[in-house]
């Protein structure tokens, strides 16, 4: 198996794509000097839900956990519209 492979079917692609996505939320937070939106929060949320159906589909058979990720962050997808359509 290649490295590249191996990097994904293992999961560490998600860990690496969770590390970034959270690298950006602390560091938009130091620049902008505030707590991030609730927006941007329900947003990240829905990302990290994302990768993590991600990480269940690469590392179990159990489709349950896929769905349960989905499942959540179509909520969060749902948070991230309501915030926007307040606006």
């Amino acid at each position: 198996m290649q490295a590249i492979e191996a990097f994904v079917l293992d999961g560490r692609v998600t860990l690496v794509a969770l590390l970034v996505l959270a690298a950006e939320l602390v560091l938009l937070g130091v620049f902008r000097r505030e707590t991030p939106s609730r927006t941007l929060l329900a947003n990240a949320l829905s990302g990290m839900s994302l990768i993590m159906a991600l990480r269940s589909a690469l590392l179990g058979p159990s489709p349950g956990a896929v769905a349960l990720w989905l499942g959540l962050g179509f909520l969060a997808h749902l948070a991230d519209l309501a915030q926007r359509l307040r606006r």
